[in-house]
């Protein structure tokens, strides 16, 4: 974890290169999510590039949950854009609607009463 806070970009590099396993899902997460705090776009560049669709999708997942703490709303109509899975892109929305929930309960709860679901 400290490799992914001083060198986020070398530390999401790395855990790409490990074999496949739970803790390679946490190292990029984490990488990731320190990375997206400092440049977001860089981050969001260099994820576009991996090729191994689960682990972008770690990725993409990480970035939106980091970029609900300062605009939930944009996270949002971000993750329905996603090149991802119909799964990735649940699991980002519901951890940008937690983020915002614990940081802002009041307007999340606005925002999600003003959704409509087309049936």
């Amino acid at each position: 974890r400290w490799e992914a806070y001083e060198n986020p970009h070398k530390a999401a590099h790395n855990a790409l290169q490990m074999p496949a396993s739970a803790e390679t899902t946490r190292a990029l997460y984490y990488a990731v999510s320190h990375w997206s705090r400092r440049d977001r776009i860089a981050a969001l560049s260099w994820l576009e590039g991996v090729k191994e669709a689960p682990l972008r999708e770690v990725g993409l997942i990480a970035l939106a949950e980091t970029w609900a703490v300062t605009q939930p709303e944009e996270a949002l109509a971000w993750i329905i854009t996603l090149d991802a899975t119909d799964q990735a892109r649940q699991t980002a929305y519901t951890k940008v609607i937690d983020q915002w929930q614990r940081r802002d309960p009041a307007a999340a709860e606005t925002w999600k009463s003003n959704i409509t679901v087309d049936s």
